[in-house]
């Protein structure tokens, strides 16, 4: 049976990533988004019967077919017939969140994922924490979204601020960032928000 609301979001996050590498290629006509979502819902039907029971966010796979698409030096994004193909999604989701092959067909991913996210976030911890670093927006060789969560977490809401900017930019160029911090209840919205409300007290960036 077809999940009609799976299908809307796989279709919305295919829409999304072709604008997006359209625009990195600097395309300049406009995308007719209508007639791309005419021609592709039939495909992200079939593809949401094959993904349905997965442990992965719609977000995520169309991320990691399109990057797949790349990494294969397909220009143009993943070839629509494949976005129905078990072997083909299932490399990509393998290739994307660097997990074993075997850890996707046990729809294991998304967990394990989020559990090396994890403990990542923790060595990083440690290591800011050990050596005494009170400026984590200064804190450059660290990921910008250890260093946001950390701060968030220490209540230091102008580090916050002054790491914002960058944080949005790179949670909107990867996915896998995106679904990271959720999972530690932080969403793009809340940030943006929160960057936007105390912007005129901390200045622009």
């Amino acid at each position: 049976m077809i999940d009609e609301n799976l299908v809307d979001s796989l279709l919305s996050n295919y829409v999304y990533q072709k604008k997006e590498l359209l625009e990195r290629a600097g395309a300049k006509g406009a995308l007719n988004v209508e007639r791309l979502s005419h021609l592709m819902r039939p495909r992200m039907e079939k593809m949401s019967v094959v993904v349905q029971d997965w442990d992965v966010r719609s977000d995520i796979i169309m991320a990691a077919v399109f990057d797949w698409a790349r990494y294969n030096k397909h220009p143009d994004g993943p070839m629509p017939n494949m976005l129905f193909s078990i072997k083909y999604l299932t490399k990509a989701l393998s290739n994307y969140l660097q997990v074993p092959y075997e850890v996707v067909t046990e729809k294991r991913c998304k967990a394990l994922f989020l559990e090396r996210m994890d403990f990542e976030y923790q060595r990083f911890k440690k290591e800011l924490d050990g050596a005494g670093v009170t400026d984590l927006s200064s804190a450059t060789s660290y990921p910008v979204e250890v260093r946001y969560l950390l701060s968030f977490n220490r209540l230091e809401f102008e580090n916050c601020f002054f790491m914002a900017y960058e944080l949005l930019g790179r949670m909107k160029a990867d996915k896998r960032v995106t679904m990271w911090l959720e999972h530690r209840g932080l969403n793009y919205e809340g940030i943006a928000k929160h960057f936007n409300k105390t912007k005129q007290k901390y200045g622009n960036t």
